[in-house]
């Protein structure tokens, strides 16, 4: 599951890893980095741009920001923090969505992209605030796309993917898989469902925002510097046989 409460991950515990080192204190951490197994450099003990020049920030959750070049790319980036009782087993559907805007004009600055993986709380809640403070393009599914438009974001910065799209940038690529969320015990999902018109007023409680489709997208840089980002713990292996990426970031 990603839905992840205050008490299960802190926003003060967010790090900056350079390009060698992102996700590795994940388990197995060498299977998540191939790069490193075939010579990439890891970054200094200080942080700051690894041998790639691409810098990781993360923001906890399945936030992260990723920069190279002049160019900005947000994932998820999600500060609210709020309690929705969903580990507690005690889940409120009607938990209040809230913005910590504080936290958000401290953090985000500029943003060329914003791509989202699915379309619960604890993933797109922030993404409206942040899509107007940055004017960035969204990349997201028919429901991620159908709450922006509900929040008053332009339709000329929301792009409604499916899966299988590959788009083409200034010395660098975004293209986007098919995904699965995680089923929970009795093999359902969270709060599923889909928005296929525009609702009449942007979301307003936790229970109004369903997953809408789970996504995976793979960055490459320079065409040859490739970054994995899956916003679940599931996915569909015929989806993503043969990628190999130099960086995994996995929620």
């Amino acid at each position: 599951m990603c839905f992840i409460e205050p008490e299960a991950v802190s926003l003060f515990r967010r790090q900056i890893f350079g390009a060698g080192l992102a996700g590795a204190a994940v388990a197995g951490a060498n299977l998540l980095l191939p790069g490193l197994a075939e010579g990439a450099e890891p970054t200094s003990k200080s942080g700051g741009p690894g041998g790639s020049g691409v810098r990781f920030k993360w923001f906890g959750t399945n936030g992260w920001e990723i920069a190279f070049g002049g160019k900005t790319i947000l994932i998820d980036p999600w500060f609210g923090r709020f309690d929705s009782g969903f580990f507690s087993g005690k889940f409120n559907p009607n938990t209040p969505i809230t913005t910590d805007q504080a936290l958000i004009e401290q953090h985000i600055g500029k943003a060329d992209h914003i791509l989202i993986g699915h379309g619960h709380w604890d993933h797109l809640a922030d993404i409206p605030d942040i899509a107007k403070k940055t004017g960035a393009m969204v990349i997201g599914s028919e429901t991620h796309g159908n709450v922006l438009r509900a929040a008053g974001i332009a339709e000329k910065q929301i792009v409604q993917v499916k899966g299988g799209e590959n788009m083409q940038f200034d010395g660098y690529t975004i293209e986007v898989f098919q995904g699965l969320h995680s089923m929970g015990p009795i093999k359902k999902y969270a709060v599923p469902g889909h928005l296929v018109t525009v609702p009449a007023a942007a979301p307003s409680k936790v229970g109004e925002m369903p997953e809408g489709d789970s996504l995976i997208y793979l960055i490459t840089i320079g065409g040859k510097y490739r970054i994995f980002s899956m916003s679940t713990a599931n996915f569909i292996e015929r989806e993503i046989t043969g990628l190999r990426p130099d960086v995994a970031l996995l929620a």
